[in-house]
């Protein structure tokens, strides 16, 4: 069942915004019969971001430009990308305000919600921060298969290879942000990812019901994993890929380039991409096709800046060839770290 919650208010028996209605009665009624469910979330922490209530700034890990992830546990902000943590700043960096925002949904604060909405339910989270401690991971699988737990909450930790036979109800809550990723295979690890964790429900002899939050109910790859057809939603990516020119339609390259100076590594993923994108004109039989230089999705990461190219080619040899010039003619200095990932599956 595809759940809209569009028209979803805000409320301390729906836990804000987190859970409809609908999938608080069916878990109130999963729990009522003595039987199991799972709820999918793919972030974990309490809140995705710190947000100043006046000027809208966030509160930003210095290392990698993205916003610390509050987690309630240990009431401190960690970043997701280099694991630094800081406590929470009691006034804004920015404007001095003293009055904060906690913005978006994790693991932690759906938790915290559903607790409140089903106070007789016990709940077991699975996430990276749950699993940290040694054998943790099995010991809260091993409790849950025992009936210690009523709902397992948890990310992509739960989406396959578990097998609950009381597992009778299966929960997506956000099902949208895995398909708003900055990658053209954004929307099939979104139907791969949902078609696993669908498949937790109705294992056994009892039947299973799904239900799936979503902004966008109209959307076309929510729509093929509710009918479970694979063949269909395939065909249909397969011709946006084919039109587009992107994998398994060609050979697609990420050069990376990284460095501790924010003008070495643009200057030099730029000179490097219109070196390339002029050979790739002067010799159209290579049918090589050159992005320009641009600064990754994760710009920065550790302290490190990072800009890509991204290369798709018929074949590997044109863009080797290339690149082997390329790099004899200017090497790289010491200071700036290039890699070249060749069909690569993830450009984030």
């Amino acid at each position: 069942e595809l759940i809209d919650m569009t028209a979803m208010g805000g409320g301390e028996k729906t836990g804000g915004s987190i859970f409809s209605s609908e999938l608080l009665a069916a878990l109130r009624a999963c729990v009522e019969r003595g039987e199991q469910a799972m709820l999918f979330l793919n972030r974990r922490g309490y809140s995705r971001s710190m947000r100043c209530a006046a000027c809208g700034a966030t509160v930003d890990c210095d290392g990698c430009g993205v916003p610390y992830t509050y987690h309630q546990a240990d009431s401190c902000l960690r970043c997701h990308i280099c694991g630094k943590w800081i406590l929470p700043p009691r006034k804004c960096g920015n404007c001095g305000c003293t009055a904060f925002d906690y913005r978006g949904i994790g693991t932690q604060r759906a938790e915290a919600a559903l607790k409140k909405c089903l106070p007789g339910a016990t709940i077991l989270r699975m996430d990276a921060d749950s699993t940290s401690r040694k054998n943790s991971h099995d010991d809260i699988l091993s409790a849950f298969r025992r009936g210690e737990g009523n709902i397992l909450l948890g990310t992509q930790m739960i989406t396959k290879g578990l097998d609950f036979p009381n597992v009778t109800l299966v929960g997506v809550i956000n099902a949208d942000s895995s398909m708003n990723m900055p990658d053209f295979r954004a929307m099939e690890r979104t139907f791969q990812l949902l078609s696993q964790v669908a498949g937790r429900a109705g294992r056994s002899e009892l039947s299973g019901r799904v239900m799936i939050q979503s902004y966008d109910i109209e959307n076309k790859v929510l729509n093929l994993v509710m009918r479970g057809d694979f063949e269909e939603f395939a065909n249909q990516e397969l011709a946006i890929r084919k039109e587009a020119g992107f994998p398994p339609y060609c050979h697609l390259v990420v050069v990376t380039f990284k460095a501790k100076d924010l003008k070495m590594v643009g200057d030099w993923a730029q000179m490097y991409a219109q070196s390339m994108a002029r050979v790739a004109k002067a010799k159209s039989e290579l049918k090589m096709l050159v992005s320009e230089a641009m600064p990754a999705p994760l710009e920065k990461a550790d302290g490190w800046y990072r800009w890509q190219i991204i290369i798709r080619s018929a074949g590997i040899g044109a863009i080797a060839k290339v690149w082997e010039w390329l790099t004899a003619a200017r090497p790289a200095p010491k200071d700036l770290r290039v890699s070249i990932d060749i069909d690569a599956i993830n450009l984030i």
